[in-house]
């Protein structure tokens, strides 16, 4: 199932891309991943010098592990327990 998420700046659009799964069947094995299917660049300025300064890495894998290497601010930490009620 694609997903779509739009990554921002101080309510400031840096960047949209989408998501999608993939299943394979290897013998008795299956395995099943998401892998960033599009990106569309909206503000380059406003992107981590990272995307466009890391050596041996595509756009995509240089935004996966940025994402990856993101956690949630202290001043959202209960952001889902708010939504939740």
């Amino acid at each position: 199932m694609a997903q779509q998420y739009i990554l921002k700046n101080k309510d400031r659009e840096v960047l949209w891309f989408e998501t999608a799964e993939k299943s394979e069947r290897l013998d008795n094995l299956s395995t099943h991943f998401t892998y960033i299917a599009q990106v569309k660049i909206i503000d380059k300025t406003l992107l981590p010098y990272d995307f466009y300064h890391s050596q041996n890495k595509s756009f995509n894998e240089n935004l996966k592990e940025w994402i990856n290497k993101r956690k949630v601010p202290k001043n959202r930490a209960f952001v889902n327990n708010i939504l939740a009620r």
